[in-house]
């Protein structure tokens, strides 16, 4: 009934299926989690039930003795060897004359006796509390190959632990054992292991091998990235085509599982292209050996902090049963048009869904890098809000299916297309642009759970007596936009006049913005109360594109993208303490402000400092108490999971006391 030898196993990485342990010890250990021994029968380990399992030794349900089969483990490696995380298990049996596991001291007892070949007698086994035996004289070495064998390996020498002899449970040492019945009345079979087939994957796949049922599945919610030994069993929601334009090849799938779990992966280089025309959406797979990172929100719509990246080692297997009524859909965030202004320079992409109601004409632009053509295409939307937004589909995204589909019938039906992973933009007040992962649906006949949102969209349309009518016009959501102006580029978020005060009491506030906002910006008059000296107060960088250089072996200096420069120049970037009468708080200032405030360019500070620290401390001493009418951006940001508001100077100008007199008379007269 035990998986023999499946602890030695999976510490190999040959076990990945479902195992049949023995609990030995059972110990309440902190967060309502329990340590354990887990016996295999011929050896153990430690390991931790999961907080999910706490209920079921509450319930005694599990407890010293029970024998479980483990469905969802982990093998984590710590300083002292490894422990096994169980997050799912199955009781099997129990054997209630368990008391503690003395055998071990019985049979070590008998193995390292000076007579090593002497046969093991009757109450060496019986009187050893809680083993498990049935009635009836141990056998001798001599009918017991298994113990003739072991008593030979010893012979002329004293064990040094128990794992000198290793005793093989046999029907007959399970007979006390009373299997558990399942609630249709049936005894749970016995799980016998069997390895898991690992086979690397030929160069180019045209047909996925059949995973084993007894693969042992992890769930979606179960992944974290400090392993990588890891099965999940999902149905691919989605599948982005494949990019090639920029960088190795690529593309990514959206993935949900049994549980609800989603979670996106990438599959790169060699990868992408031998299993991009293989994967089918809709399908089921056990895909195994990956990587889990945390998730770029900047890329990825799915909701889950985590996200599988799939190398060279990763297993590919076509799941036996393709039942996905179990399996969940991939839920979509819907972003109803009228709110999308919102988002506007956002990095965090958005879901879009509406009725078509203008198709532009196919037009191509010139890309920078190579001078080919792009094609790209206008789509119009609009939904329940009354609002309409231009969507521009840029590559094969304009010209083939479902964009097709579109062009053909949208004027004489309803047809719902659904965007997912777009970009919003400023362009013409509030727009959409489509990105290299962006998925485009029509009619959402595979969007899973977003049917109901595409079934009340068709509704309303109805209801409105727009089906079969053309050359409907709605208003543009960029009309209303406030936030950048139509057209205007701005990204620079609000502007206000305002304090110190008022910025600190936003850096203080409980909730922060969240890192993906646009930035705030507050005019005020304050000055320079500390700026040091010491610090370093610029960066070598090419006149031409402001971007940081470093200095090659053969004199000449080169960016990060590769452009070289003969002759760079320095740039300002310091931080000081920016005061007003209401507050202080440190500000970063840079190239074109960071001169202003100092009364000298980069490279003569560079040069003063060089020459005489003395003069440069003078200089920044010079620039402190003097009044400036500052613009300060405040954006937070988030590092090592903590979020901190960062303000950045982005104008710095002398004051015009006549504008100030103005305003504070302006502001007066409101109270």
């Amino acid at each position: 009934m035990l998986s023999v030898g499946s602890i030695s196993k999976i510490k190999s990485g040959d076990c990945q299926e479902p195992i049949v342990l023995q609990i030995t010890s059972l110990e309440k250990a902190t967060n309502n989690k329990f340590k354990v021994t887990l016996s295999d029968g011929q050896s153990s380990n430690s390991g931790v039930l999961a907080t999910q399992l706490s209920e079921l030794v509450d319930k005694g349900d599990v407890k010293l003795g029970t024998i479980a089969r483990l469905n969802a483990y982990v093998l984590n490696k710590v300083q002292d060897g490894y422990f096994i995380m169980t997050t799912d298990l199955e009781v099997v049996a129990q054997d209630e004359n368990f008391v503690a596991p003395a055998l071990s001291a019985a049979v070590t007892a008998v193995a390292s006796t000076p007579n090593s070949n002497r046969v093991l007698k009757e109450t060496s086994i019986q009187n050893t509390p809680g083993a498990m035996v049935s009635p009836g004289p141990a056998p001798s070495p001599s009918e017991d190959p298994r113990l003739a064998k072991s008593m030979k390996t010893h012979e002329g020498g004293t064990p040094s632990s128990l794992n000198a002899v290793h005793l093989s449970p046999t029907p007959s040492i399970l007979k006390g054992f009373s299997p558990l019945s399942t609630p249709t009345g049936h005894q749970t079979p016995p799980v016998t292991p069997t390895l898991a087939a690992a086979g690397t994957p030929v160069q180019h796949v045209t047909q996925l091998a059949v995973a084993s049922e007894k693969k042992n599945i992890n769930l979606i919610q179960q992944l974290h990235p400090y392993q990588d030994s890891w099965n999940v069993k999902v149905v691919i929601s989605r599948k982005s085509p494949l990019w090639t334009n920029k960088g190795p090849p690529k593309f990514v799938v959206e993935m949900a599982d049994s549980q609800g779990g989603q979670i996106q992966g990438t599959f790169w280089r060699g990868q992408a292209e031998r299993y991009h025309e293989v994967l089918q959406e809709g399908k089921v797979y056990v895909i195994s050996k990956f990587q889990v990172k945390v998730a770029n929100k900047a890329y990825n719509s799915c909701k889950n902090e985590y996200e599988i990246h799939f190398n060279d080692k990763t297993e590919v297997l076509e799941a036996p049963d393709q039942d996905t009524s179990g399996m969940a859909a991939v839920t979509f965030d819907i972003i109803p048009i009228e709110q999308l202004p919102k988002h506007v320079g956002r990095k965090v992409p958005v879901d879009v869904m509406g009725v078509v109601v203008a198709l532009g004409p196919l037009g191509s632009v010139k890309r920078k890098s190579d001078n080919s053509d792009l094609q790209r295409r206008d789509v119009t939307l609009v939904d329940q809000s009354g609002k309409s937004v231009s969507l521009t589909l840029w590559g094969d995204l304009s010209t083939k299916e479902p964009a097709a589909t579109c062009l053909e019938e949208h004027a004489s039906r309803c047809v719902i297309m659904q965007v997912t992973n777009c970009r919003v933009t400023d362009y013409m007040g509030c727009s959409l642009s489509s990105v290299s992962k962006s998925l485009l649906t029509v009619d959402t006949q595979s969007a899973g759970s977003s049917n109901e949102a595409a079934e009340a969209l068709k509704g309303w349309w109805k209801s409105q007596g727009y089906e079969g009518s053309a050359g409907l016009s709605f208003p543009s959501v960029g009309d209303s936009a406030t936030v950048g102006g139509k057209g205007s580029g701005n990204n620079t978020g609000t502007r206000s006049f305002g304090y110190l005060s008022d910025i600190n009491a936003a850096a203080n506030a409980m909730s922060l913005p969240d890192p993906s906002a646009r930035p705030v910006s507050t005019e005020l008059t304050g000055c320079a109360s500390v700026l040091k000296s010491d610090q370093t107060f610029y960066y070598l960088a090419n006149p031409e594109t402001g971007k940081k250089v470093t200095q090659q072996h053969d004199g000449s200096y080169m960016s990060e993208d590769g452009s070289m420069c003969a002759a760079p120049q320095h740039r300002y970037v310091y931080s000081f303490k920016l005061v007003d009468f209401t507050g202080e708080t440190w500000a970063n200032i840079f190239s074109a402000e960071g001169e202003a405030m100092l009364g000298v360019s980069a490279d003569r500070l560079a040069e003063v400092k060089d020459q005489d620290a003395d003069a440069a401390a003078a200089l920044c001493k010079a620039a402190q108490w003097k009044e400036w009418s500052v613009v300060v951006s405040s954006k937070s940001r988030e590092y090592n999971g903590e979020r901190k508001m960062r303000h950045t100077v982005t104008s710095l100008k002398p004051v015009d006391y006549v504008q100030q007199c103005r305003r504070l008379l302006d502001t007066i007269n409101k109270f």
